[in-house]
């Protein structure tokens, strides 16, 4: 069944940033890996570690499927996105750039 996710998607702060936060976007997929392969698809995953999370909010049909920065973040949201940690799902930068050999049998998401 389809359901709204968020992804956030974030990398190690580099000397002189204020933050590693790469953007976040908010998709229509079964799960985690399909929607990490959804914001692929789309030219909208930046790499990095992703954070996924079912959204339960209220979602303007115009930030779907786009990286949204910070700024559009704050005028639409208030700020980036707060989710429910217990629904989220943690992507190592690995994984999420096809980089990682691990167990992961593309069906679900990788357990380190």
């Amino acid at each position: 069944m389809k359901q709204i996710l968020y992804i956030s998607f974030a990398r190690p702060r580099l000397p002189g940033e204020t933050t590693g936060w790469l953007g976040g976007a908010f998709v229509e997929a079964e799960g985690v890996n399909s929607a990490l392969d959804r914001c692929s698809k789309l030219g909208i995953n930046p790499g990095g570690q992703a954070v996924v999370a079912l959204y339960t909010g209220k979602i303007l049909s115009e930030v779907m499927d786009r990286l949204l920065g910070i700024q559009e973040m704050k005028e639409i949201f208030g700020g980036v996105t707060k989710f429910d940690s217990s629904l989220g799902v943690t992507v190592c930068q690995e994984c999420n750039e096809e980089r990682c050999a691990c167990s992961s049998n593309g069906t679900e998401p990788p357990t380190h």
